[in-house]
């Protein structure tokens, strides 16, 4: 099971200069609650979120940027 979990962790890019320890603190650190009727992630940092959907444990998030401010007037 651990050469399963270093194979996935070499083939990570975002973990490279991180040792097998720290990575697997990580890890540890990905934990689900239940909060009505369903599993929900606590919160996370941001390292933290890029590291677990580099290794495929989270889906990977599309952020929209909203455009700034009210829209000009029309003529």
């Amino acid at each position: 099971m651990s050469s399963r979990i270093v194979r996935k962790f070499d083939s990570a890019s975002t973990l490279e200069d991180l040792s097998y320890s720290k990575s697997m603190k990580v890890l540890e650190r990905a934990k689900k609650v239940r909060i009505d009727d369903g599993w929900k992630l606590i919160r996370l940092t941001v390292k933290d979120t890029e590291i677990l959907t580099d290794l495929g444990l989270l889906p990977k998030i599309i952020t929209v940027k909203n455009p700034r401010g009210r829209p000009r007037k029309r003529p």
